[in-house]
C-alpha cells in the first residue's frame, strides 16, 4: 500500500521533489486526499476492520460527491484532477498513472459478462474524459484516451482517441 500512496503523491507533486516535500505538495491537492482516504478504508476493509471503511467511504461521498466502491482496484499512481462526481464500481480495475477526470463512470452492465468480469479494467496510462462512461466487461487499452461524454460498452482494440 505505500508504494501506491508514494505513486499517488509523485504523480500529485510538480516534478522531482524530495519525498516529504512531494507528499507535502501532493496533500494540497484534493484528488490526493479522496485517494488517500479510500486506500485507507480499503485496507482497513481487507483486514476485516469492521463499520469504520463504510465511514471513510460515507465521508469521501459527502466531502467529494464520489462513489468509489471498496471492491475496485485502483493502481498507484492514478490522479483525479477534479474530484467531483466520480463513480468506480464494485471490481473495476484501473492501471497505474491512469487519470480520471470530473464526473465519470467505471461500472458494471447489467450483468453482461466475458471471462467472469462484469466491471471495465482500464490499464495503464488511460485518460477519462469529464463525464465519460465505460461499463460492463471492457479493457481499455494502455494509453488509450476516452472523450468527454463518451459512452464505452464494447472492447476499444486501439490507443487511439475515442471521441
Amino acid at each position: 500500500m505505500l508504494e501506491r500512496i508514494s505513486a499517488d503523491a509523485a504523480a500529485y507533486s510538480d516534478g522531482p521533489r524530495r519525498h516529504s516535500f512531494g507528499l507535502l505538495t501532493a496533500l494540497r491537492h484534493p484528488g490526493f486526499r479522496m485517494t488517500l482516504g479510500w486506500r485507507l478504508a480499503r485496507r482497513m476493509a481487507l483486514r476485516g476492520v469492521p463499520l469504520v471503511p463504510q465511514i471513510v467511504r460515507q465521508l469521501l461521498l459527502q466531502i467529494f460527491s464520489c462513489d468509489l466502491s471498496l471492491k475496485a482496484d485502483i493502481a498507484g499512481g492514478v490522479r483525479f484532477p477534479h474530484p467531483i462526481g466520480i463513480v468506480i464500481g464494485d471490481g473495476a480495475e484501473v492501471g497505474p498513472q491512469a487519470t480520471l477526470m470530473q464526473h465519470c463512470t467505471l461500472g458494471g452492465n447489467f450483468g453482461q459478462t466475458r471471462d467472469g468480469r462484469q466491471t471495465p479494467r482500464l490499464e495503464a496510462q488511460v485518460f477519462v474524459g469529464p463525464g465519460a462512461v465505460v461499463v460492463g466487461p471492457v479493457v481499455v487499452p494502455a494509453g488509450s484516451r476516452i472523450g468527454a461524454n463518451k459512452v464505452i460498452t464494447d472492447a476499444t482494440e486501439s490507443r487511439d482517441v475515442v471521441s
